[in-house]
């Protein structure tokens, strides 16, 4: 019996094309695709990228008494915007999730591990008794937000039955009894995916108050006579200049040291950051092993900074007049010194007026818990961007990871980052491979060419082990 194609076309988000009955003949693809789980006797999910909950949701039409006997296959493509272990760990998930509701032994696999190569199907399949329905476009498997449209394949299609059957076969099965984070990794793309990038915010000066706002020129002028600024209360001109520091005024001298150096050397170098990192043109490419304890202690540390953070704002909303009272101290020594160098002294009501605006707009950003998370963030780290869709941005980034390896090797300590990475180049040395070590290209080709013939593992980051790969 020939393949027919369904007159009707089925469509998501229709209303993008103020689609109506009388332009065409088309049905809401969501509706249609759970209709056809809730009847069939097998199902089959192909498709470049997935959202797992729909798959779950959409095999979970099928009645509870009939799963043992209804056959699941789905084949998902590598999503190059996600590290490839996380991907499979997902994918670990929804077969747990389809075996737990109830499906026989669902396979579940990752086509284009291995090759890198983009997997782009879009399809549906569905078995009633002996009639397929297949369902094919530009659909992803998921409940989408997108527009998209497919049209319906029925009966029987032994081309597209075997191209199916094939494509599954070809992936990777996540049931393969390793853990997604024992999976070595065999391309750089997915190395350097697997990965975090961090920076340090810029030091605040948020609690630091330039009441007078001079100009370049009377700062010059009051700089040439320091020697007169000595005396002025509740700041710190040759540190911090001539604003007024309220933390500092209101005896919290070392929350506002620790929040002067949040984000900067002393602070990273606490958390031991450039240390297990590689520093790259978008910032520092933090190893998945020292991402999680980097974490840890960015996560106490900026804990701590804001549970003194609100030990401040309780002070301060008891302690207004009081911190308009040493504002007032520190305007007066101000006023004197602006006199004594023959500038113009401020308004006193204008002065205050200032520092009244400028204490509200502080309590405000205290009361404010996103806004106390920014002030006491220390360093901020993110997954690895998708850089592999940017051939410009990737190349730069590439070729600044491995000019910093080359930087590293010359010192007398390397790191533990950058040190397993040329612990492995150094033996590829050792097997006889030549590595110019003042080129970067050189050793990123190095790099590249030993991880695809001997997967990466990540025990081979110094100091962590094979057992142990989240601590």
């Amino acid at each position: 019996m020939a393949a027919t194609i369904d007159s009707t076309i089925f469509i998501n988000k229709a209303d993008i094309l103020s689609l109506s009955q009388d332009d065409c003949d088309f049905r809401d693809l969501h509706d249609a695709v759970m209709e056809e789980a809730g009847k069939a006797s097998e199902i089959v999910v192909l498709g470049g990228w997935c959202k797992p909950s729909f798959i779950l949701d959409l095999c979970r039409k099928a009645r509870k008494s009939e799963r043992p006997d209804i056959r699941v296959r789905i084949g998902i493509g590598r999503n190059m915007t996600m590290p490839m272990l996380e991907q499979f760990k997902e994918l670990q998930d929804l077969r747990s999730a389809l075996a737990k509701a109830g499906f026989v032994d669902p396979q579940v696999r990752l086509i284009g591990k291995e090759t890198g190569v983009h997997f782009h199907t879009k399809l549906f399949g569905f078995l009633r008794v002996t009639q397929w329905s297949w369902y094919v476009g530009s659909a992803n498997p998921t409940d989408s937000t997108r527009h998209e449209m497919m049209v319906r394949v029925g009966r029987r299609h032994d081309a597209l039955k075997a191209y199916v059957d094939r494509a599954i076969e070809a992936g990777s099965d996540v049931t393969s009894g390793k853990t997604a984070k024992e999976i070595p990794v065999a391309s750089i793309d997915e190395f350097f995916l697997l990965g975090h990038i961090a920076y340090k915010p810029t030091p605040s000066s948020l609690f630091a108050f330039d009441a007078m706002r001079l100009t370049p020129s009377e700062r010059d002028t009051l700089d040439v006579k320091r020697g007169d600024t000595q005396g002025i209360r509740h700041a710190k001109v040759e540190t911090r200049g001539y604003g007024f520091l309220l933390l500092q005024a209101m005896d919290n001298s070392g929350l506002d040291e620790d929040f002067g150096r949040s984000g900067g050397d002393g602070e990273a170098k606490r958390l031991q950051f450039k240390k297990s990192s590689i520093e790259t043109p978008y910032g520092w490419w933090v190893p998945p092993p020292y991402a999680a304890q980097i974490h840890g202690r960015i996560e106490k540390r900026e804990a701590d900074l804001e549970r003194r953070l609100l030990m401040f704002l309780k002070k301060l909303q008891a302690s207004q007049s009081v911190a308009k009272g040493l504002f007032g101290e520190y305007a007066t020594d101000m006023q004197e010194i602006l006199q004594k160098a023959g500038l113009k002294d401020r308004p006193a009501d204008q002065l205050q007026d200032r520092f009244e605006r400028f204490l509200q707009r502080r309590l405000k950003l205290l009361h404010d818990e996103e806004g106390r998370r920014r002030v006491c963030r220390v360093v901020e780290m993110n997954p690895m961007p998708n850089f592999l869709q940017d051939e410009r941005a990737y190349k730069i980034f590439r070729e600044g990871f491995f000019e910093y390896v080359a930087f590293r090797k010359s010192q007398p300590v390397s790191g533990k980052g950058v040190g397993s990475i040329i612990d492995r180049l150094e033996w590829e040395e050792e097997e006889g491979a030549e590595l110019d070590w003042e080129d970067p290209i050189s050793l990123m080709e190095a790099f590249t060419e030993s991880i695809h013939r001997e997967p990466w593992n990540q025990s081979e980051w110094r100091g962590v082990k094979s057992n142990d790969q989240d601590e």
